[in-house]
């Protein structure tokens, strides 16, 4: 927010609710605001390590593959009919390969 314009804007659309009085206030406000500020990485480093460490715990990747596999509710009825498919084309094969009577 450079203006007291976008101040205005972010009102009129209520994501902004300015107890400051004006406009500019605001807008000079959010400038000062990241002035001063230095990027620090290594200040959450630990949970970072935490989190990653997380990830790759066995129920985390189960979860993960739930969510990215079967998250529609057709998803997991579609599942057996895949299984039952394999199945059944395995046990065709099968017979086909080694037919249980010798033809005519």
């Amino acid at each position: 927010m450079n203006h007291a314009d976008h101040v205005l804007e972010l009102r009129k659309a209520e994501i902004l609710h300015n107890f400051l009085g004006s406009d500019q206030a605001v807008a000079k406000l959010f400038n000062e605001l990241g002035t001063n500020l230095v990027p620090n990485p290594k200040i959450y480093s630990d949970v970072r390590a935490k989190i990653h460490k997380h990830h790759r715990t066995l129920m985390s990747r189960m979860f993960r593959f739930y969510h990215d596999y079967f998250d529609s509710p057709w998803s997991i009825p579609a599942f057996f009919g895949v299984v039952l498919e394999l199945v059944l084309s395995g046990i065709q094969a099968w017979f086909t390969i080694k037919p249980t009577s010798h033809g005519p």
